[in-house]
């Protein structure tokens, strides 16, 4: 996983909408005139392995949806949770089915958050990347 972090700008007012503790933040820090007061991450992931993989195989305690969660760390850690804006960049199907993807993030900390890559089982998902945005206050 890759992340870098850039510099807030007033171009990046769209990702703050997601969050209003970061709209706020942003609003403050442009009548400030951009003081840094936010941070913006920017990265990538991907699926590993073969849990998403076959068709029609499901988990016994969740009998419609697989899914590969992924553990992401902030560093440095940002000093209250940030907003996550995830996008698909690459879907690996197979055809003859529907294609049901979703990517989230849950469990989002100052300090990271997990990703979430689902399906359903009977979608042929071989794999799975996109990138991941993070606005908060520094």
């Amino acid at each position: 996983m890759f992340y870098r972090h850039i510099a807030c700008a007033a171009s990046f007012a769209l990702f703050a909408v997601a969050s209003p503790a970061c709209a706020g933040a942003l609003h403050a820090s442009m009548k400030a005139g951009g003081t840094g007061a936010l941070r913006v991450d920017v990265g990538t992931f991907g699926t590993s392995g073969s849990s998403l993989v076959p068709a029609g195989y499901c988990p016994a305690n969740d009998a419609d949806i697989r899914r590969q969660n992924t553990a992401i760390q902030f560093s440095p850690a940002f000093s209250a949770p940030p907003a996550i804006a995830i996008g698909l960049n690459e879907v690996d199907a197979g055809d003859g089915r529907n294609i049901r993807v979703n990517a989230y993030a849950i469990n989002v900390t100052k300090d990271g958050a997990t990703l979430v890559v689902e399906t359903w089982c009977d979608t042929d998902l071989y794999s799975a990347s996109g990138s991941i945005v993070a606005v908060g206050p520094r």
